[in-house]
C-alpha cells in the first residue's frame, strides 16, 4: 500500500508542481519529488533520492531570500514540503502500529508520529495560503499547486498509517 500511495503521490506532485514553478529550482524538486516516489525504485536509490530532496529543499530555500516576499514565502513552503516529504521517504511506510509500539516499549516518539504531525502543520499551513489565494483573481497555477501538495501529503500519509 505504501508504494501505491507514494506512487499516487508523486504523480500528483509531478502535475501540480511543475506546472507553477517558474524558476529552475523550484521546479527540480518538483521533478525530483515525483521521482522519488517511484514504487520500482530500490532502497538505495529511494535514499539518494531523499538526499537530493534535501539538497534541493536546501538550494530553494536559500534562493527565496533574493525574492519578493509573496515568490520567497511559495519557495519557502516547495522547500519544507520537498525536506518533509524527503523524511517521510526514509522513514518508510510500516503502518500505525510502528507509531504506537514505539511508546509501548519506552522508544519515545517515532520517526513515523513525528513525521506525521509535521505534515499535520504543513497541511494546515497549505490550507491557510490556499484559503488567501480564493479571490477571482488569483493565479490558478498557484492554487492548483498548493491543491497538488496538499494532496500528495495527504496520500503520503496514508500510505504511512496503512503500510
Amino acid at each position: 500500500m505504501w508504494g501505491m500511495a507514494a506512487a499516487a503521490a508523486g504523480l500528483v506532485a509531478a502535475v501540480g508542481c511543475c506546472a507553477a514553478p517558474t524558476r529552475w529550482r523550484a521546479r527540480a524538486l518538483a521533478v525530483l519529488m515525483a521521482l522519488t516516489c517511484l514504487p520500482v525504485l530500490p532502497d538505495l536509490a529511494r535514499i539518494a533520492g531523499a538526499a537530493g530532496l534535501i539538497v534541493a529543499a536546501l538550494a530553494l530555500a536559500v534562493g527565496s531570500r533574493r525574492l519578493p516576499v509573496a515568490e520567497g514565502a511559495a519557495d519557502l513552503h516547495r522547500a519544507i514540503g520537498g525536506a518533509l516529504m524527503a523524511g517521510m521517504l526514509l522513514a518508510g511506510g510500516h503502518g500505525a502500529g510502528a507509531a504506537i509500539g514505539a511508546h509501548a516499549h519506552g522508544g519515545g516518539a517515532s520517526p513515523h508520529l513525528l513525521f506525521a504531525l509535521a505534515s499535520l502543520a504543513y497541511l494546515a499551513w497549505t490550507a491557510r495560503a490556499a484559503l488567501r489565494l480564493r479571490h477571482p483573481g488569483a493565479d490558478r497555477a498557484a492554487r492548483a499547486e498548493l491543491a497538488a501538495m496538499g494532496a500528495m501529503f495527504v496520500l503520503l500519509l496514508a500510505g504511512m498509517v496503512v503500510g
